[in-house]
């Protein structure tokens, strides 16, 4: 159980991280970012902060995240 947590931090931590290396070689900030996805820029900002995001707003982000990474 405990291997199961780490392992999924681990990803959630990978994925804030290519989320905000995303964005920035896309030159958005947080708050165009906000914008396309539909979302406040503080849910973006909550979300790589750490901070606890609802699971819709984490799809809506992870789903502009693969558009982003696809443009590459």
């Amino acid at each position: 159980m405990a291997r199961k947590l780490r392992v999924r931090l681990e990803v959630v931590g990978d994925l804030r991280e290519k989320l905000k290396q995303a964005r920035k070689s896309e030159k958005l900030n947080v708050g165009q970012l906000a914008q396309k996805i539909g979302v406040e820029p503080q849910a973006i900002e909550d979300y790589q902060s750490g901070k606890e995001v609802p699971p819709q707003i984490i799809a809506n982000i992870e789903k502009e995240l693969i558009k982003l990474l696809s443009k590459k």
